[in-house]
């Protein structure tokens, strides 16, 4: 790129000069010029670099960047402000000093760089500083999407009063870029259109002078006309002068007669006052039609419609092949040479073309465009068709991460850096745009069953997931919109499953499991998927029953304590959580890894949102506070304080300018984030205001409290514009639809209601919750509804009918917090039990529930033989399963309560329980009938236990008693009282002569079951004891407390044998094994472990699925197995057979390798998962089983790939 021309653009040189060298307060640092395409605003800047690159200049280059759309280097924002601080740091010493301090998450927010990478460690070094520097930024309406408004946004609020520093800046007249110039540089701005067309004239035709100086004075006249017909185009003057000239890499030049032939050619034009852009298009077209008529016409027509229709520059050979005819080999040298010849409108470098100036590609014909994009579309096709293929770049191991792979990326740059990535990244985007004909469909069809597996490996390899998702998406609408077939459209509506379930998972980070992984699962679960598995015969086989890797669990992250509030990030890569443990966390949404821990907070952090660029968060909490964080440092960067009790709620406003708050002290309050003050504060509200958010365009607040009534205030005044009643409950939760037309709430009624904001009527009214409805939200689209309750469900629902069309009841305690993604895909759950969820949010037809509980299992037990297991529940059922198959055998109705405990006899006929119904009852496992129910206790019964021989019965209840019953009879037999608070459990000794129990006064007793002495009473524990059991041989007794201990006890002397530690948390359930070596114990901290009896040495810790464990046996068969029960789930254990398991992320791996990944599953799966360790799951949610093909894992992993016959490789 040139600089002016010697002569001229004085004035506005000049202005930016006195500009530069002007110290004064009032002169402001950032200069902008503005001007269409062609006007020159690239050469001034260069000129401007090349006056200040000069010693003994008043001031000082520091660095420069001259955007292009072009490269994908020049138009990425992320590039532009580290390679200015970069440039700086290599010329100013004391710069690179504060540059090179920051730390690397400075880099990772674009939106932040001008603060972190410039602003920051300039202001560390101004004291210091006595020269003057100057930055120059060209052309930033050349970035990508929004990157030139977002830099000059960031300059213009952030460089103000800096003193040392001038920044140069230059882009065409985007409007948004014109918002944020026009008022704070209104002093500093040149509109290079305003040039008085006289000057532009004089300096047009200096320009052509100096350039085709050869040229006169014989042709003086026709080159001062040329002047005039440029129009103060300086684009049209270069490519004038460009195309007399002739081909500037030719060692021959033109002769001066030849040049003055072309001259002449340019002058014959019928109409000399034409607009500016029809100036360039003229002489675009002279150009072309000099290169179309010559031999080929029609191929250079097609060649330069491909340049023109191209996506990102292109190679000489990747041009060659996308437009050449099939059948046809490419001729690179041809290419070259037509590609040279329209040398006044593209030239090559590094190989690549690119054109001169944008004026080029908006020149274009749109039937030409059209007619091309229709070839590129087949030719794509076609492209992968000839060149896709499996394991397209040779991965080894299945075993690893991508990023863990040496060399995988330069195969990645070998395999795809050609035509071939090109067609894989935009055939999509090509074919979307054509009407259907038999001809393209033809070649969808072919690709679709051959290629389109390989066609989601290679985006994940080329880093493109996203724009994977987005493109099956796309073919999706087309294929709707054209009426294809309907088995294309069903098999475009499976291509979707299977690159969501891939690209969207973490299973996207190893390439291989989008076969060994996702496509197994989808064979599983996915009934039109079979259309691949003849291709992929060798690959695990995923068993799934009751439960799908659709609409179901995608990501579950493990908090430290309750999750009150959720929000995704706005481009959905990141979301925010406040917590009971008063952090505010920053979490991958892909991954779940913690990328920021902000804590500050004195009390619960109730509310958590991110701004609308994301650079920042806003919390409310219990402390009072509201406070501003930097998402990206996690730095605090302001504490709001006003509110006189607890802040619930807080919210941006979209332009991020102002914050707004709810609080238990009735009041609605809105901040400016600048400084921190009370702009406005709403009063009206008679009760605790629990929810506040902004309205789409910033003007209104909506509030929703505990007085039953949603508040709509003016943002701008705080007045009360509209108060809505109707809910007879608290509202929970209040927000805006996306258009601002809607509102909907969350009560403590249990409904959710849709109400017009404009008039405050009800819309629509959703019942189904049984508690409280914590938090709602809108999709983005306002068709459907969130809503998460107090009963532990999350509800979508359906907002024009009202129609619930899911539900999810993967949390075990409340949900406090419920969000979408910004695309609508997901929806994310924050609870009680201390977890984040983010769920498919699909709505799809799900898999029918295995029949069985439908509340929590308060307790198992496994007959004598292994061969049964019985369960009782929260729902007031006792069910009796296979404990091989999981299938129900029977189901036993007659408590009208829950059912706290149950226990096989020891010849398995019989199964006695315990309820809060105050009874024991006897139930017959053949016919499910019941036999006997006992009366005695006043209170709840917690346990219950068979004798040996099974004559007797015992049970310990809350009424503090422990009874002796008859089996056969029901009769009580003896009571005994002793303890002083609940008696959470009792047990048999093998010979019947002895009952031990635990007890809320924190002791352990054993007792004569025939006289009903008391002999001992072990104290030791300091809390609740919630389970107890005698070894088999009588001789020990174990103990398992809420003080988060196991104890073993010696029963003869009383004695304390052993104190085991280890669980997090209270201890609900232990059992001896057979032969009394292992102790078995199930804790709230989430694990069931195994200790040595004799040692308390730890032997095995299995961690299961975070819901509540209430009970735990081991079973019959001489094998050291638990069985333990959890939310709604029964789960049966073998300890003597583990070989692999799955971890937190979801991946499978071999207990001997962590660095082994066998297989990914989603959340929804690995609950549901049978291992060698988990040989059972009786539940309602399912179960899963994978039969791994060990031959096909690994290092072998390419086996999976069985290709058919004609199937293409």
């Amino acid at each position: 790129r040139e600089g002016c021309t010697p002569g001229t653009r004085t004035d506005i040189l000049n202005r930016l000069k006195s500009w530069v060298s002007d110290s004064t307060v009032s002169c402001p640092p950032i200069f902008w010029i503005c001007g269409m395409a062609g006007t020159g605003k690239s050469t001034i800047a260069k000129s401007i670099c090349e006056y200040y690159s000069k010693e003994n200049r008043d001031c000082k280059l520091g660095a420069s960047f001259f955007c292009s759309r072009q490269l994908p280097e020049l138009r990425a924002q992320m590039n532009v402000i580290p390679t200015i601080a970069y440039g700086m740091s290599i010329k100013f010493s004391a710069f690179k000093d504060a540059f090179t301090s920051v730390d690397q998450e400075g880099f990772k927010d674009l939106n932040r760089h001008v603060v972190n990478l410039l602003v920051d460690p300039w202001k560390r070094i101004a004291q210091i500083n006595s020269v003057k520097w100057l930055i120059v930024l060209d052309a930033l309406d050349e970035l990508e999407g929004e990157g030139g408004y977002h830099i000059l946004q960031q300059l213009i609020e952030k460089v103000a009063g800096i003193h040392g520093l001038k920044i140069l800046v230059t882009s065409r007249p985007d409007h948004d870029i014109v918002e944020v110039c026009k008022e704070p540089l209104s002093k500093t701005i040149c509109h290079l259109e305003d040039v008085e067309e006289s000057m532009a004239l004089q300096d047009i035709t200096k320009f052509i002078h100096t350039k085709l100086v050869h040229l006169l004075p014989n042709w003086e006249a026709e080159l001062n006309q040329l002047a005039e017909q440029c129009g103060g185009l300086f684009i049209y003057a270069a490519t004038a002068v460009r195309y007399i000239s002739g081909n500037p890499i030719s060692k021959v030049p033109m002769k001066n007669q030849k040049q003055a032939e072309q001259l002449k050619i340019l002058l014959r034009k019928p109409d000399i006052i034409l607009t500016k852009d029809s100036h360039i298009g003229i002489l675009y077209q002279k150009i072309l039609d000099e290169v179309l008529n010559t031999e080929g016409g029609d191929d250079v027509r097609t060649l330069v419609s491909t340049i023109v229709c191209s996506r990102e520059p292109l190679s000489v050979p990747i041009l060659a092949k996308l437009s050449n005819k099939t059948g046809e080999e490419p001729d690179e040298t041809w290419v070259n040479n037509v590609v040279n010849a329209l040398h006044a409108m593209t030239y090559i470098k590094d190989g690549t073309i690119y054109i001169y100036h944008k004026s080029f590609l908006d020149f274009f014909p749109k039937d030409w465009i059209a007619g091309q994009n229709i070839l590129l579309a087949e030719n794509c096709m076609h492209i992968i068709q000839c060149g896709l293929r499996f394991n397209m770049c040779d991965i080894a191991s299945s075993f690893h991460l991508d990023s863990e792979v040496s060399n995988l990326q330069s195969k990645v740059r070998e395999k795809l850096g050609n035509e071939l990535g090109y067609a894989v990244q935009y055939w999509i985007s090509y074919l979307v745009e054509q009407k259907a004909s038999n001809s393209l469909l033809d070649s969808l069809i072919g690709l679709m069953e051959s290629k389109i597996l390989f066609w989601i490996e290679a985006m994940n390899l080329l880093q493109k997931k996203l724009n994977c998702h987005k493109n099956v998406l796309d073919l999706q609408k087309w294929l709707t919109k054209i009426k294809a077939p309907s088995a294309l459209q069903e098999t475009a509506v499976t291509l979707e499953r299977l690159v969501k379930s891939f690209t969207q998972t973490t299973a996207s980070l190893s390439t291989p499991h989008l076969y060994l992984s996702s496509l197994a699962t989808e064979f599983a679960t996915t009934p039109s998927a079979t259309q691949w598995k003849n291709n992929f015969r060798n690959v695990s086989k995923v068993l799934c029953t009751g439960v799908s890797n659709h609409g179901g669990e995608i990501l579950q992250i493990q908090c430290k304590g309750t999750v009150w509030a959720v929000a995704f990030s706005p481009n959905g890569l990141k979301l925010v959580s406040g917590s009971a443990d008063r952090t505010v966390c920053i979490w991958d949404a892909l991954t779940g890894e913690q990328l920021l821990e902000m804590r500050g907070h004195t009390g619960w952090v109730f509310s958590a949102a991110f701004s609308s660029d994301g650079t920042k968060v806003i919390s409310g909490s219990r402390d009072t506070t509201v406070r501003l964080w930097n998402a990206v440092t996690r730095e605090q960067e302001m504490i709001m304080n006003g509110h006189t009790h607890k802040v619930y709620s807080v919210a941006f406003s979209p332009d991020g300018m102002k914050v707004v708050s709810g609080s238990e002290d009735k009041t609605v309050q809105m901040w400016d984030v600048v400084t921190g003050n009370t702009l406005i504060e709403m009063v009206g509200h008679t009760g605790e205001v629990y929810s506040v958010a902004f309205s789409p365009d910033g003007a209104k607040i909506v509030s929703g409290s505990e007085d039953k009534t949603i508040c709509i205030w003016d943002a701008g005044t705080g007045e009360k514009l509209k108060q809505v009643n109707g809910h007879p409950g608290s509202v929970w939760s209040v927000v805006f639809s996306l258009d601002g037309a809607r509102l909907v709430s969350g009560s403590g009624d249990h409904t959710v209601c849709i109400w017009d904001a404009a008039t405050g009527n009800n819309l629509v009214k959703m019942d189904g919750h049984i508690d409280a409805v914590k938090s709602v939200a809108f999709s983005p689209d306002g068709s459907l509804v969130v809503s998460g309750s107090i009963d532990g469900t999350v509800c979508i629902w359906d907002t024009v009918t009202g129609t619930q069309v899911k539900q999810t009841d993967g949390h075990s305690d409340w949900v406090h917090s419920v969000a979408f993604s910004p695309e609508g895909s997901k929806i994310m759950l924050g609870s009680d039990d201390g977890t984040i969820r983010i769920w498919d949010a699909i709505i799809t037809d799900q898999p029918e529930p295995v029949d069985g509980h439908t509340d929590t299992v308060r307790s198992v037990a496994s007959s004598s033989d292994g061969s049964k297991v019985v369960s009782g529940s929260a729902d007031k059922t006792i069910c009796i399963w296979d404990a091989l198959t999981g299938d129900k055998l029977k189901q036993m109705d007659g408590h009208t309560d829950v059912v706290n405990s149950v226990a096989f006899s020891s010849d398995g006929s019989r199964v006695v329980s315990g309820s809060n119904d105050e009874t024991v009852c006897i139930w017959d496992t053949a016919t499910g009938r019941q036999l006997k129910q006992m009366c005695g206790h006043s209170r709840r019964v917690f346990s219950v236990a068979f004798s040996l021989n099974g004559s007797k019965i015992v049970s310990g209840s809350a009424d503090k008693s422990i009874h002796i019953w008859d089996a056969v009879t029901g009769v009580e037999v003896k009571q005994l009282n002793g303890h002083a608070g609940v008696v959470k459990s009792v047990a048999f000794s093998s010979d019947g002569l002895k009952i031990v129990s635990g007890a809320d006064d924190k002791t352990v007793r054993i007792w004569d079951a025939i006289s009903g002495d008391q002999l001992k009473q072990m104290d030791g524990h300091t809390d609740y004891v919630h389970s107890v059991t005698f070894s088999f041989d009588g001789a020990k007794v174990v103990s398992g407390s809420a003080d988060h201990t196991v104890c073993v006890w010696d029963v003869a002397t009383g004695e304390q044998l052993q104190q085991i530690k280890g669980h997090a948390s209270w201890v609900r359930a232990v059992a001896f094994s057979t032969d009394g070596s292992k102790i078995v114990s199930g804790s709230f901290d989430k694990t069931v472990r195994i200790w040595d009896a004799a040692t308390g040495e730890q032997l095995k810790n299995v961690t299961f699925d975070p819901s509540t464990l209430s009970s735990v046996s081991l079973r019959g068969d001489q094998t050291a197995s638990p069985v333990w029960a959890s939310c709604h789930s029964a789960h049966i254990w073998n300890y003597s057979c583990a070989h692999w398991n799955a971890d937190n992320q979801g991946w499978i791996k071999p207990y001997h390798s962590s660095e082994r990944r066998l297989m990914w599953l989603p959340p929804s799966l690995t609950s549901t998962l049978l291992t060698p360790d988990c040989t059972g799951i009786i539940s309602r949610r399912g179960r899963t089983s994978v039969q791994f093909n060990w031959d096909c894992i690994g290092e072998n992993w390419a086996k999976c790939y069985t290709p058919t016959t004609g199937s293409s490789d």
